[in-house]
């Protein structure tokens, strides 16, 4: 009986694990330009540790969809210059954003969006 019990916790935690990770949709996302992207959802200002940056400049331009919920999911590296380390700048970046519908945005209209996160550091 106890074997049941823990069977049935694992398998109902690994399903609510494997559903958070994907993204929550309330209709089909569109794919929008980065300067429409307030129109839908606002970014909240984010900070970033300079000391971990892989070089004195670089950028990269990421690819990625907001779901309903406001979560980022489905990341695609577009583009990096000058080399592949800052990929992962970019990404860590990223994910310290957090975004909000815009009070527009009643429906939680989710969204394809490219950025380029540009990195000097002084």
């Amino acid at each position: 009986m106890k074997l049941r019990i823990l069977v049935a916790t694992l398998v109902a935690l690994t399903a609510s694990a494997c559903s958070s990770l994907s993204p929550t949709l309330t209709r089909a996302p569109i794919t929008v330009e980065n300067d429409e992207l307030d129109k839908y959802w606002k970014s909240s200002g984010f900070s970033f540790n300079i000391a971990s940056l892989p070089g004195p400049a670089g950028s990269v331009k990421l690819r990625y969809l907001i779901d309903s919920n406001g979560d980022v999911h489905d990341v695609e590296v577009i583009d990096f210059q000058p080399n592949e380390d800052w990929v992962v700048a970019g990404k860590r970046a990223l994910g310290n954003i957090e975004y909000k519908p815009s009070e527009q945005n009643t429906t939680k209209q989710p969204v394809i969006v490219e950025t380029e996160f540009t990195f000097i550091n002084r």
